[in-house]
């Protein structure tokens, strides 16, 4: 209001309605002292007011001798404090909008990147489940293969009882028939079993299957021998059964020695109760070196502990 007065006493009538806009000349000089549209401090009050208090002075002395008229300073100076509002008004205006845009880039960025995240992480999960599928898909044909060659050395062991029994008049005379009592322990010295005949979870695949036999564990290279007198039916190699001899013992009675390291028999030859008959190893679907020893009747496999 001093400056009002003062402008008053310079002859500036029209000076009189300017308190009807002391407002506006304290935002003004706020902003010229440097505030900003949302903040503002003490230290902006006093420039403020300082610098704009100087143009009450400046404006109309400026006005008089440039145009002789000290109104026309009056009115730059109104023009001025419409311009510093404007200008912080659309300065604001514009910082808003540009941290607006910043934040909605920030969070579009961010989104982006989520996205990418769970994108890549449903890619390394589908990678995951493939890898296992291929895993399944390859036990499945392993098993597969194994129960494959299992029942191909069933059918083999079967087509060997059948060939006896066409042969059987004339194996007669060489074979000495199983007479009953028990059977030679085919692996001596070592008496521990490591699988009994019946079901179980297999070693190799993990799945029920049934053992067809007792599975005697002995270090590699240790005596087989023949259970009981008979004449051999078969020496060879099975894939499931690795290396194997097949002793007729007469009656509808066989035993089958399987997974040997090497044989001493073959096919044909007759075998008395202890003799050796191969060498404990650990050839086709075995874990380690054992004796897997099975006894088949009219057929079928029986327990071995019934002739042990």
């Amino acid at each position: 209001f001093g400056m009002i007065i003062y402008l008053k006493n310079m002859g500036n009538i029209a000076t009189y309605s300017s308190h009807s806009q002391i407002g506006m000349f304290c935002i003004a000089a706020l902003l010229v002292g440097g505030a900003s549209v949302d903040r503002a401090s003490i230290g902006n009050v006093f420039l403020g007011v300082i610098l704009f208090h100087t143009m009450f002075i400046v404006a109309p002395r400026a006005g008089a001798y440039i145009t002789g008229d000290s109104m026309i300073g009056e009115y730059f100076r109104v023009f001025v404090s419409y311009a510093v509002i404007t200008v912080a008004l659309v300065m604001y205006e514009t910082s808003k909008r540009k941290a607006k845009s910043a934040a909605g880039e920030k969070l579009a960025k961010a989104q982006e990147e989520e996205e990418a995240g769970i994108q890549s992480l449903i890619q390394e999960k589908a990678a995951q489940i493939s890898s296992l599928e291929g895993q399944i898909s390859d036990q499945e044909s392993e098993m597969e293969e194994t129960q494959a060659a299992i029942d191909q050395s069933t059918s083999e062991i079967a087509a060997l009882e059948s060939q006896v029994a066409a042969d059987k008049a004339a194996l007669a005379a060489q074979q000495k028939a199983y007479s009953g009592g028990a059977f030679t322990w085919p692996c001596p010295g070592y008496t521990y079993i490591s699988s009994e005949f019946g079901y179980r979870v297999h070693p190799i695949y993990g799945t029920r299957k049934f053992h067809s036999g007792l599975d005697m564990a002995a270090p590699y290279g240790s005596p087989i021998l023949a259970a009981a007198d008979g004449s051999v039916v078969s020496a060879g190699y099975s894939a499931s059964m690795g290396n194997y001899v097949m002793i007729n013992h007469g009656g509808g009675l066989f035993t089958i020695y399987m997974h040997a390291s090497s044989l001493a028999v073959s096919a044909g030859q007759s075998v008395s109760a202890g003799q050796q008959i191969a060498s404990v190893g650990s050839t086709g679907n075995s874990t380690g070196p054992h004796l897997h020893f099975s006894v088949r009747l009219n057929g079928e496999y029986v327990n071995p502990r019934n002739y042990l």
